[in-house]
């Protein structure tokens, strides 16, 4: 079984909003397995969105930040010109992070807003180099460092 909690104001354009989201799930004893949690504030100064992502991005938060970027993306007056997704306080991904960040582009890019990641932890950006959604996504791609083939980003 899966409970949500969620905290924060409710969501929609037109100020700073926060939201967490803490995702449990409980074994069929009742015994709580895991409790991922995800913190989102959206901040919308003129026509830039900023998303400040803290906590864990996966398979039981991609659902609370997909939602959260979509609310804001879907505003059909006034769709914001850039979206800065802020990974500073990001502790943890796995690849149903770079679905949900492949989701955005997609509908940044359908929207004709410019898509950033900034401050991205050395896990995220690792996983976005080998995958090579490091160019996909922000046209920007990383080299190898030294002459062994590209493998000192895993040490």
């Amino acid at each position: 079984m899966t409970t949500y909690a969620s905290s924060g104001p409710s969501l929609g354009p037109g100020g700073p909003d926060a939201y967490a989201l803490a995702r449990r799930r409980t074994d069929g004893a009742g015994q709580t397995a895991a409790l991922k949690v995800i913190d989102l504030d959206v901040d919308r100064v003129d026509r830039a969105l900023r998303v400040t992502v803290r906590g864990v991005l996966d398979y039981d938060t991609e659902y609370a930040f997909l939602a959260t970027v979509g609310t804001y993306l879907d505003a059909p007056a006034d769709p914001p010109a850039d979206l800065r997704l802020d990974f500073a306080g990001l502790t943890d991904c796995d690849s149903s992070a770079l679905n949900a960040l492949i989701t955005v582009h997609r509908r940044t890019t359908a929207a004709g807003t410019r898509f950033h990641l900034d401050h991205q932890p050395s896990f995220l950006r690792r996983m976005l180099v080998l995958t090579g959604l490091d160019q996909h996504l922000t046209g920007t791609p990383e080299r190898p460092r030294s002459g062994r083939g590209g493998d000192d980003f895993m040490s």
